[in-house]
């Protein structure tokens, strides 16, 4: 059968604005550099990797600072942004699943990407700066990894001396669910990463109802007893912010 290239992926496309270059759609992101010399193109096929400065993106390379890959794509395979020497930030998108082998190595100017806790793999040399420490000549990076605690990402950062900070995460819950009228439901708001003191914000909303009631603006207390004022079927909203 004929060999099909699309932009970016099988289901992917990509734009530049303003310096930041955003990948959507689905799936593996695959970088073909054989078959279209001036625009990045990708095999329905199979993933083809490079290890020189000249790669498809070259006409637009340079031009990049900042680099967006929005839910739904799922990896970037090895190389796919080598040598993006002005990009400084870096965004994966939530569902986000593998980062290839040098995927942003010799990117001297990254400080920032953001891992969401979907990723499960790491290529190695992912974010090599491509410098060297003298004298044991190990590899210097100088990203700093932002994602969430417990994930694959911090552990990743731990084991390879990577700098990394920990995102705010939400991981508030009820005491029930379900309950008998009279009955009471507690609200525990609970946070990790960011930076603490946490603060919280407590709503709930009838289904019958065309609007939310406040509970709790924001504040450092944690936890809140609610009693329904009536039967029926409730949303609960628990927000935080540090």
């Amino acid at each position: 059968s004929k060999k099909v290239y699309r932009p970016a992926g099988e289901n992917a496309s990509w734009e530049i604005s303003d310096g930041t270059l955003t990948i959507s759609g689905s799936g593996a992101l695959y970088v073909d550099i054989k078959s279209n010399p001036v625009y990045p193109v990708s095999s329905v096929e199979e993933s083809f990797s490079y290890y020189d400065s000249i790669n498809a993106w070259a006409p637009v390379r340079d031009k990049i600072t900042k680099l967006v890959v929005k839910s739904g794509i799922t990896s970037i395979g090895d190389r796919a942004f080598k040598q993006f020497k002005n990009i400084s930030e870096v965004t994966l998108g939530s569902g986000f699943k593998s980062i290839g082998k040098e995927a942003f190595a010799y990117n001297n100017a990254l400080r920032k990407i953001t891992i969401p806790a979907s990723v499960t793999s790491i290529g190695e040399d992912a974010l090599w700066s491509g410098f060297c420490r003298v004298p044991d000549n190990s590899h210097i990076v100088r990203a700093t990894i932002y994602t969430y605690e417990g994930s694959f990402a911090a552990d990743y950062a731990k084991k390879n001396n990577i700098s990394f900070e920990l995102l705010l995460a939400n991981n508030s819950t009820i005491s029930n669910t379900k309950i008998n009228k009279g009955d009471s439901v507690t609200l525990m708001g609970k946070a990790t990463g960011g930076t603490s003191p946490y603060q919280y914000a407590f709503f709930v909303k009838h289904s019958t109802a065309t609007g939310w009631t406040t509970i709790q603006s924001y504040d450092k207390t944690s936890t809140k007893i609610w009693k329904p004022a009536k039967t029926g079927t409730y949303q609960v909203c628990i927000k935080v912010k540090d």
